[in-house]
């Protein structure tokens, strides 16, 4: 597990996105997330995955992820896909071209940590890139 407080992320350069989502679709996207970290060693890096994505072919593997996928899936598996392709096909530049999301910090990872938002971050460590999630009160 990365510490994005390390030095040597600390000057990385990312960027945050925000999307507004239901009360419903947030807990489970966190549930999600929370379930997966708690048996991370199931999961893996799908370094393949992204040489499929620069041939077009998909190519599989159980539990593995590149890291603009793995953002993307838990998105399209909570019925809310951030684009308009499957998960497998995502890169960061598409996610960054969704119009469900919304810039919220460009900069360096310690500089987006200081902004103390409150929303919950999916990081993207092999493209320092972070994205977020908050949802829409129902009231």
């Amino acid at each position: 597990k990365e510490n994005l407080y390390d030095p040597f992320f600390q000057h990385s350069s990312c960027a945050v996105y925000r999307c507004s989502v239901t009360k419903q679709q947030y807990e489970q996207i966190y549930r999600d997330v929370k379930e997966m970290a708690g048996c991370s060693e199931k999961y893996k890096y799908h370094l393949l995955g992204l040489l499929g994505v620069m041939l077009s072919k998909k190519i599989e593997r159980e539990n593995a992820y590149f890291c603009s996928h793995f953002v993307a899936s838990l998105f399209e598996r909570n019925h809310f896909p951030l684009v308009n392709k499957p998960s497998y096909w995502v890169t960061p530049s598409d996610l960054a071209m969704s119009p469900r999301l919304q810039l919220i910090c460009e900069g360096t990872v310690g500089e987006c940590l200081r902004m103390r938002n409150p929303v919950y971050f999916v990081a993207d460590m092999m493209h320092t890139q972070l994205s977020a999630c908050s949802y829409v009160s129902n009231k």
